[in-house]
C-alpha cells in the first residue's frame, strides 16, 4: 500500500525512522504503566514520515491513535488536564465582546467554562465521554461530537476556532482542519496549539507520549506556516511558549542527555557528585523567558 501524506493527501514524503514495536510497548509500561499492545497488535515497527512539502511528520500506519478509554487512564495524572496554560491566556487576548467560540477537543472543558463565565458563546467537542459527561453536568455546553460533524451542521458560524494539544492526535488531519475551517466565520480566526518539535523536547528520544498511539504527528513553525499553502486561510502569528517552570527539570534532563558523556564516565560521575547540575539549573531559571517552552500557537484568518 502507497503511503501518502494526511495532510496533503499526496506521495511526496520520506521516511524519517524506524521504532520498534517491543522497545515501544516496554517504554509505555515503564513510564505510564500504559499497556497499548491492542493498538500496535502484529506490528514490528512503527514508521515516521515527513510530507515533503510542508514538513509535517507523521507516523503510519495511520490506525493506530488512542481511543476514548486510553485518554480516561491518562485523566489519572494530575499534569494531563491542566485547567489553565499558557495557551489559554493567549487566546482569551484574541476574543472580543459577542464573539462566538468553538474550541475542539476541549478536554475537561475549563477554556469553555471561562468562556462562558465571562458571557461569550462558547461551545465544546470532545470525544472523551466522561469529560463530556462531566462538563454538561455542570452546564457547559459540551458535546460529544466530531468537528467534522460539526461543521455539516455549523457552516460559518464562530468568530475563532480553536485547539490545544489536540492536532497532534489527529490521523487524518486534513479533514480536521478544513472542518474547523469551515465552522468559521470569513474573516475567523483559527487558533492552534501543539507541542513544538523545534523546541528541546525533539532531542528526547524516548519521549512516548511524543509518538503513536498518543501523538500521531509532529509540528513545528515551518509546518504551521505551510499550513496556508493547503487551506483557504493566512497566518497571522506565530507564538512561542516561554518554559514553563514545570518543565525546567524535564529540559535539564534532555540537556544532560545531548551533551554529557554516557553514565558511567569519569566526567558524569564528577557532573553529580559535585552538583554541577544545581549551575544548569539556575541557568535555566534566569533564562527560562528566553528558552522556546513545550508548546507553540499559531494564528490564522479564514481568508472566505
Amino acid at each position: 500500500m502507497e503511503v501518502i501524506s494526511p495532510l496533503t493527501k499526496n506521495t511526496e514524503i520520506k521516511s524519517i525512522n524506524k521504532i520498534p514495536v517491543p522497545t515501544l510497548v516496554q517504554k509505555y509500561q515503564e513510564e505510564l504503566k500504559l499497556d497499548i499492545g491492542t493498538f500496535v497488535q502484529g506490528l514490528e515497527t512503527i514508521e515516521l514520515f515527513e510530507c515533503k512539502k510542508t514538513g509535517y511528520q507523521f507516523f503510519y500506519p495511520f490506525n493506530l491513535d488512542g481511543d476514548g478509554q486510553f485518554y480516561e487512564k491518562l485523566e489519572r495524572f494530575d499534569w494531563y488536564y491542566l485547567p489553565w496554560k499558557w495557551e489559554h491566556q493567549q487566546t482569551l487576548t484574541l476574543i472580543k465582546p459577542g464573539q462566538s467560540v468553538l474550541e475542539v477537543g476541549c478536554g475537561p472543558a475549563s477554556f469553555v467554562a471561562h468562556l462562558q463565565k465571562e458571557g461569550y458563546e462558547a461551545v465544546g467537542l470532545e470525544l472523551n465521554e466522561h469529560c463530556v459527561n462531566q462538563a454538561q453536568a455542570e452546564g457547559l455546553d459540551v458535546k460529544l461530537e466530531l468537528v467534522q460533524d460539526h461543521a455539516n451542521t455549523n457552516p460559518n458560524k464562530y468568530d475563532l476556532v480553536c485547539s490545544f494539544q489536540v492536532l497532534e492526535h489527529i490521523a487524518d488531519v486534513n479533514s480536521f482542519l478544513q472542518a474547523s475551517i469551515t465552522c468559521l466565520k470569513p474573516g475567523g480566526k483559527l487558533v492552534v496549539c501543539v507541542p513544538n518539535n523545534g523546541s528541546f523536547i525533539k532531542d528526547e528520544k524516548w519521549n512516548v507520549l511524543n509518538m503513536t498511539p498518543h501523538h500521531m504527528g509532529l509540528w513545528k513553525e515551518d509546518s504551521l506556516r505551510k499550513l496556508e499553502n493547503c487551506f483557504k486561510i493566512k497566518t497571522e502569528e506565530i507564538r512561542f511558549e516561554p518554559l514553563e517552570p514545570r518543565h525546567f527539570h524535564w529540559y535539564r534532563k534532555v540537556w544532560e542527555s545531548k551533551y554529557l558523556p554516557k553514565e558511567g564516565s569519569i566526567f558524569y560521575k564528577i557532573y553529580h557528585k559535585m552538583g554541577l547540575y544545581k549551575l544548569i539549573d539556575k541557568w535555566i531559571k534566569n533564562h527560562h523567558q528566553t528558552i522556546h517552552g513545550h508548546s507553540i500557537l499559531a494564528i490564522y484568518q479564514k481568508l472566505d
